[in-house]
């Protein structure tokens, strides 16, 4: 690296991380992004998850140690506890964010709870009570925890993925949310969204989604609302047009870069 981007480098580390600090100290959180591909000359992430930080990206082998030397210094975390891509698998760790405790893998830990979807996950907190929650897509069980800590009804959660339904049952149980009230099927998206039952709040994360027409996930979620009902729908789709109130952009978590930021989350309403 030149000494520029060196320099940029660690200012911008040293910026955001005053910024994540306030925001953990405000939500109760130990997870989030530090560094979001800012610079031109240095395309890559920097994400802390509890006391490690994951250097993600497309990175040259010779620039790891300088990478790692920067980070190091400007976020106080010891090198051993710097990863990069391919690094951290088996490595399971609690972290916390809005105050709920979770475990995640280091080797895939924005599988199991996407960083960029955390703002969205403290609407569910604030709006869940009393209500009847569908989860479909659950992860590692973000949006079914932070349903049940908000007081739902019930949370039914789906994820087709085997690892993340072990990870969003687990984290269900550690938050001791177990029982009838609180199952995860392992039903992909258009399965979970056959039921005949209805939902007064629903979470649909179609998040890379491939197996056909999102609209057609959409609309299957709308049927299946209650009366004055909400749907919440995600995805990264840079395409999509549901003709209806897009929030994605108001829920752009700290040290997110506007211009780069993929998640889209639509919020629709049964009258």
């Amino acid at each position: 690296m030149d000494n520029y981007t060196v320099k940029d480098f660690g200012k911008l580390l040293k910026q955001n991380l005053l910024q994540l600090r306030r925001f953990f100290s405000d939500t109760d959180s130990n997870i989030g992004r530090l560094y979001d591909y800012n610079l031109e000359a240095l395309p890559i992430s920097v994400d802390l998850w509890g006391p490690y930080l994951l250097i993600g990206g497309r990175i040259e082998s010779d620039l790891k140690e300088e990478i790692a030397s920067i980070a190091s210094s400007m976020a106080y975390v010891p090198p051993k506890k710097i990863l990069f891509p391919r690094e951290g698998s088996g490595i399971t760790l609690d972290v916390k964010e809005h105050g709920h405790t979770y475990q995640v893998e280091l080797g895939w830990p924005n599988a199991i709870l996407p960083l960029n979807q955390s703002l969205v996950r403290s609407e569910i907190l604030v709006g869940a009570l009393g209500q009847k929650l569908l989860v479909v897509g659950a992860r590692g069980g973000g949006f079914s925890v932070c349903g049940a800590f908000g007081g739902a009804k019930s949370v039914i959660s789906s994820e087709n993925n085997q690892g993340l339904r072990q990870y969003c049952i687990r984290n269900l149980s550690r938050n001791s949310f177990r029982g009838d009230n609180y199952p995860c099927s392992n039903q992909t998206l258009e399965e979970a969204l056959t039921t005949e039952e209805k939902y007064d709040l629903i979470v649909i994360d179609a998040t890379g989604w491939k197996g056909g027409h999102l609209h057609n996930l959409h609309q299957s979620g709308l049927r299946l609302l209650t009366k004055g009902g909400h749907l919440l729908f995600i995805t990264d789709n840079q395409k999509l047009n549901l003709h209806t109130k897009e929030i994605g952009s108001e829920l752009i978590p700290a040290g997110f870069s506007t211009q780069r930021f993929k998640m889209r989350c639509w919020i629709s309403s049964k009258s």
